[in-house]
């Protein structure tokens, strides 16, 4: 289930890109980065009023990760997701340079946080971060390459296996598409 989630996820953000990008790509750079900066700023206003201190749609969103393996409610989960999904995807349609590797992480993070909120799992933050694995696999399109950077840096060989199933499930998702 987190797999197709993931793929799903996947989806939605691909989908985000091109719907931004469309109509964004007609205007002229400059134009283009006004735009999408102002609604950049006006995405971060909820982040900065209902969690002070905490980037929500700004930058990386590893200190979002952090705080999702802290454990959140599954709304409040569902609410970084949105947003981070829909910044990022508008970063990128505005112009803006960045990478995609540590936000697709946060966003699945975001999801497998929202499905923990769901289901209780005994080990708590497991799938928070399968989720940001499997994610990242299915926006990337790459399944070994998640699960290897999910080891290498939790240390945790136990996770290697879960991550292995869901990525697998998110990569043959996203690919279901073309």
């Amino acid at each position: 289930p987190l797999g197709v989630a993931c793929a799903l996820g996947a989806r939605a953000f691909q989908r985000a890109r091109s719907l931004f990008a469309r109509p964004l790509a007609r205007l002229p750079l400059a134009w283009r980065g006004l735009v999408a900066g102002v609604g950049l700023v006006l995405l971060a206003l909820p982040g900065a009023w209902l969690w002070p201190g905490l980037a929500v749609t700004q930058g990386t969103g590893m200190g979002l990760l952090a705080h999702l393996l802290g454990g959140t409610a599954g709304g409040e989960a569902w609410a970084f997701l949105a947003l981070k999904l829909v910044a990022t995807a508008l970063t990128f349609a505005g112009g803006g340079v960045g990478g995609l590797w540590l936000p697709s992480l946060a966003m699945g993070a975001a999801l497998g946080s929202g499905l923990e909120a769901l289901v209780h799992p005994a080990q708590p933050g497991l799938l928070v971060m399968v989720g940001a694995a499997a994610f990242a696999g299915a926006t990337h399109r790459v399944m070994l390459v998640p699960v290897v950077f999910l080891a290498e840096t939790t240390g945790q060989a136990g996770l290697v296996v879960p991550a292995l199933v869901a990525t697998v499930g998110a990569f043959q998702g996203s690919r279901a598409e073309g």
